[in-house]
């Protein structure tokens, strides 16, 4: 029965951008150390994040809300279907590494989970008072994204996209497992409802 909660996620936007976010990473995974490769891993995680938003839209909210589960076991039951850009992600990045060895694996798969985590966050938060928030989640979390990745405004500080070995490691992973908790945590509190009790 829960399998139904799966049938409402809108799969073509989901699957073309995970597909679109993977391709980039791919092409990434030629030149990772490049200009082009970091403006193209930047726009890859973009569309990966943008993705994740989609998994909370239901055109149909009214009756989904009216089925027999309680909002936090529809949106895990949602936030599920995360494990394809991850996947994919988590794959591009390997490739990336077998092409240079000094690609900081760890680091930039901790930064996708982190994106991919707060963009979930984010729509299960909207979700609760608009019906489809992948469009506007996704929009917004991809210019973010893109907008970070050719600014890179925090780069003295804390580089969000680490491609070769630096001294702020440490902060970088720091900055990724702290948005992954806070993504977490946020996405349990927008789960809450009155039959979780």
């Amino acid at each position: 029965m829960k399998r139904g909660l799966l049938r409402g996620v809108p799969w073509p936007p989901l699957l073309c951008m995970t597909a679109g976010g993977g391709t980039l990473l791919g092409v990434a995974a030629a030149v990772p150390s490049s200009w082009l490769g970091v403006r193209l891993i930047g726009v890859g995680f973009a569309l990966l994040a943008a993705a994740a938003a989609f998994v909370f839209d239901e055109p149909g909210a009214a009756v989904v809300d009216a089925a027999p589960y309680s909002l936090k076991v529809r949106n895990l039951v949602r936030a599920s279907v995360v494990a394809a850009p991850l996947a994919v992600s988590a794959l591009a990045l390997a490739l990336m590494r077998l092409s240079d060895a000094s690609t900081p694996f760890g680091r930039l798969c901790l930064q996708a989970v982190g994106l991919i985590v707060v963009s979930v966050a984010a729509a299960a938060t909207v979700r609760r008072f608009r019906a489809t928030p992948g469009e506007l989640v996704g929009s917004t979390i991809a210019l973010v994204v893109v907008g970070l990745s050719v600014a890179d405004p925090f780069a003295r500080w804390v580089p969000l996209l680490p491609l070769s070995a630096d001294d702020h490691w440490g902060r970088t992973s720091a900055t990724w497992s702290v948005a992954i908790a806070a993504g977490l945590l946020v996405l349990l509190r927008a789960s809450r409802d009155r039959l979780d009790a």
